[in-house]
């Protein structure tokens, strides 16, 4: 095997300790199925033109090597004449590049996914802002402009339930009770709950007992419970009203 600088280099074997010996013959293939596709290639075609391959130093480390081979007739005997150039250096080059290629993309990811976060985000705010004025349009049309309308009517005499009532319902649009409100709410049970979805909606006891399957008093009891729990007992407010408002 004819041995170039740079093959030495690359292995730390010695001119002295490989000639007259194959390639094949040195156990420098770090992969024994790529010295087989080397060898194969060259009884077919009788060369190979710059194959990159990681080849084990003497000392047992692996570079990388661009390695070419060719079969030559000299005195009437095939050799093979065969080159390899160190190129560890270049593939760690391009190593770092694909691993930085690879980082920005990831990072670029990260930045579109971000973005389409912050944009669904800022498009949920516009929606909840949309619907705050509408709920505070229809808490001022459904709670304070009926009581306006009687304060016309009645020379503005108001009675205390109806004064109340416009307490509540101002508390309710400034948000004054609101933390109050969810804390009452989280008391009420499931059945509760539903029943008070109904009243909100402005459903009668009897039209919520029927789609129930409860009983008128059954439902009598429950708005009862949900009155003392919400703490509007005595309080002279209309609970669908009330619900409403919130």
């Amino acid at each position: 095997m004819e041995v170039n600088d740079s093959f030495e280099r690359l292995t730390g074997y010695t001119r002295d300790e490989i000639v007259g010996k194959s390639v094949f013959e040195v156990n420098i293939w770090k992969d024994p199925e790529t010295r087989r596709e080397v060898v194969k290639q060259i009884e077919t075609t009788g060369r190979v033109q710059d194959l990159e391959a990681e080849f084990l130093t003497r000392a047992g480390t692996v570079r990388w090597g661009l390695y070419s081979a060719e079969v030559v007739e000299i005195n009437g005997r095939d050799c093979l004449l065969a080159v390899t150039r160190d190129i560890t250096e270049k593939k760690e080059r391009e190593a770092a590049l694909r691993a930085t290629s690879e980082q920005l993309r990831r990072e670029h990811s990260d930045a579109t996914r971000k973005n389409i976060a912050l944009n669904e985000v800022l498009e949920h705010l516009e929606q909840e802002k949309t619907a705050f004025r509408h709920e505070l349009s229809a808490n001022v049309e459904n709670l304070l402009r009926p009581i306006v309308e009687k304060l016309r009517a009645q020379d503005g005499r108001l009675s205390s339930q109806d004064t109340e009532l416009m307490r509540s319902g101002l508390d309710a649009i400034v948000g004054h009770d609101i933390d109050q409100y969810q804390n009452n709410l989280s008391k009420l049970t499931p059945r509760e709950l539903d029943i008070s979805e109904l009243i909100r909606q402005g459903r009668t006891s009897k039209e919520i007992a029927d789609e129930l399957g409860l009983s008128d008093q059954t439902i009598h009891k429950h708005r009862q419970s949900i009155r003392r729990k919400l703490q509007l007992d005595n309080r002279g407010i209309n609970l669908s009203a009330y619900l409403r408002a919130r």
